[in-house]
């Protein structure tokens, strides 16, 4: 066409297809395990807890922290073995903490004449913390440091168990193998597990109630070193259980003056059975002063000294006298007991819980 312009016809097509958005993968049940126990083995601390409490279970404790909604049994260890909680153990709560690397409880007096101790020395033991450096039956904490758990439940999984899918009470998706369960969801934790996976001692300790595994951080971690200050400054001077000490009065002089104070002056040798470091040597001397015409008076005087070291310990009564003249013969029993004691360096202590926990 003249005068015309030539315009090339041009074809656009376009392929209409429906939009959808990629979904991630399922996560694979196994791979999900693996990263929960290398999470695991990864945190600084980790609090073990069993909230099912048995038909029968243990009274509140005040002492220890505990009361009507406490769990059965409670344990938080550090990477480095640092521990405090609270198990039952022969039916009775007992309190736990470890650190310095020396572990020590806290337990009532039935606990110790368990033990084999009478009574009475039992109810001193029931009063007080005690290091325990062998001859007691009691979980090591060490058991349940984060990396030595997370190295125990892989060995305790066979290779060919395959995770399954199952919802947890409060709704968490999690992955169950074998008595362990970790959340489905990323990043993946070890939510419980069963105490038999764990080894016979913690099942002894935990009893058969599911022991659930949370991990410490920033404030937990906070809250565990304030709980472990506190700990230490309570521990006072414990006593040590394992080792005895062999004690005997070898010499006692008793003088009395004329306002009727007399003392007593008891010669005391000792020894420790059975080796025990940081340790020293608790002598209670109980004096009773006798008198036909005054009664009897007692005193106790308690001292602390080093092992095997002989020791003098003074006690004194005073008697009022009668307003004559005249003379009265007075003799005085002694006796001694004797304990081990650990030697706390509080200040030792609290750096350690500060060098791991900040």
């Amino acid at each position: 066409m003249a005068g015309g312009v030539r315009v090339p016809l041009v074809m656009v097509m376009f392929l209409l297809s429906g939009c959808v958005a990629d979904s991630p993968p399922p996560p694979d049940p196994r791979t999900a395990v693996e990263q929960a126990l290398d999470a695991l083995a990864d945190q600084t601390a980790v609090a073990y807890q069993v909230s099912a409490v048995p038909s029968g279970g243990l009274p509140p404790d005040p002492r220890l922290g505990t009361g009507p909604q406490t769990p059965l049994a409670r344990l938080t260890v550090t990477r480095n073995g640092l521990a405090q909680g609270v198990l039952p153990i022969r039916g009775e709560q007992v309190g736990i903490v470890r650190v310095g690397g020396s572990v020590f409880l806290r337990a009532h007096a039935d606990y110790w004449r368990e033990q084999g101790m009478p009574a009475e020395r039992a109810g001193e033991y029931g009063a007080r913390w005690v290091r325990v450096d062998g001859g007691v039956p009691l979980l090591d904490p060490r058991l349940l440091d984060p990396a030595a758990v997370a190295r125990t439940l892989r060995e305790r999984l066979p290779a060919q168990a395959r995770p399954v899918r199952a919802t947890l009470p409060d709704g968490t998706a999690v992955f169950e193998v074998n008595g362990l369960r970790v959340t489905a969801v990323a990043p993946h934790r070890v939510a419980d597990v069963a105490p038999e996976l764990l080894g016979q001692p913690v099942e002894d300790s935990f009893g058969a109630g599911v022991i659930s595994v949370d991990g410490l951080s920033g404030g937990g971690l906070a809250d565990l070193r304030s709980s472990l200050d506190g700990a230490i400054s309570g521990l006072g001077q414990p006593f040590v259980a394992g080792p005895v000490v062999a004690a005997s009065v070898t010499a006692n002089e008793l003088s009395c003056d004329p306002d009727g104070l007399c003392t007593d002056t008891v010669q005391v040798r000792h020894q420790l059975v059975g080796g025990a470091s940081d340790t020293g040597v608790r002598l209670v001397l109980t004096a009773a002063v006798n008198s036909a015409d005054l009664g009897t008076r007692s005193c106790v005087q308690e001292v602390v000294v080093a092992v095997n070291e002989p020791a003098a310990i003074v006690c004194a009564v005073r008697f009022e006298l009668p307003r004559k003249a005249g003379y009265t013969r007075v003799i005085a029993q002694p006796a001694v007991t004797a304990e081990p004691v650990a030697i706390v360096d509080i200040d030792r202590l609290r750096r350690e819980v500060a060098t791991e926990l900040g």
